[in-house]
This record gives structure tokens, C-alpha cells and sequence, in this order.
């Protein structure tokens, strides 16, 4: 080293290889291992995509779910006899009301229906 920085005049910090001879069955382990790694990033990103995928059509499922219930109600409200539209109805303005008869029966079945257990 001193031989070197008395006649270069310079200073080695680091010292790279630029080409290096591995054993045959090293080399293909380190290629294996590599392959591996990207097998596992992908399905990784796969698994991701198929969560993400998933949620979207369960809360797509739960919002048309709801739909269908608020148009349900309204039709059975019309049905018996509610008035014109869901405005009409002091029920579901949130004020209490006698409703007729059949109102009862309504509500008992959009409760079961949000539990899942209706028909």
C-alpha cells in the first residue's frame, strides 16, 4: 500500500470486483433464491388485489342491500296506506305516529332482513 500511494499518489478506500468466478451450484442457488423472492412479491401482490377486490364487492353488496330495503319500505308504506311518499309518513320523519296495522308488520320484517334472517 505504501508502494502504491508513493508513486500514484493516490489513496484506495474501497475495492470492488468486477468479476468474480462462483461455483456452478452456488450461482444457480442464488438465482433460485432470487426467483423465490419475486414468486413471493407476487403473490403477495395478488393476495392484495383479491382482498382489495373482495371489500369492494361486500360493501357494493351491503350499499345495494340497503337500497332495496328503503325501497321495500316505501312500497309496503304506500301499501298500507302511508300516503304519498315516505314524506308523508310521520314514521319515518322519526316522529311517533299510529301506523296502520300492517306498518307493524313492516318494520318487523326490514329488522329481520338487517339481520339477515328474513325472507
Amino acid at each position: 500500500m505504501k508502494e502504491f500511494r508513493a508513486k500514484c499518489h493516490s489513496n484506495i478506500d474501497f475495492f470492488q470486483l468486477r468479476s468474480v468466478e462462483l461455483p456452478t451450484a452456488f450461482e444457480v442457488a442464488i438465482q433460485d433464491t432470487e426467483v423465490k423472492k419475486q414468486d413471493i412479491q407476487k403473490a403477495t401482490a395478488e393476495k392484495q388485489k383479491q382482498v382489495i377486490m373482495f371489500e369492494t364487492l361486500r360493501k357494493t353488496a351491503d350499499y345495494q342491500r340497503n337500497v332495496t330495503l328503503v325501497v321495500y319500505i316505501n312500497v309496503l308504506i304506500k301499501e298500507s296506506g302511508g300516503g304519498r311518499g315516505p314524506g308523508d309518513n310521520p314514521a319515518v320523519r322519526g316522529e311517533r305516529a299510529i301506523l296502520p296495522d300492517r306498518a307493524g308488520q313492516v318494520f318487523e320484517r326490514v329488522r329481520l332482513l338487517k339481520k339477515g334472517t328474513g325472507k
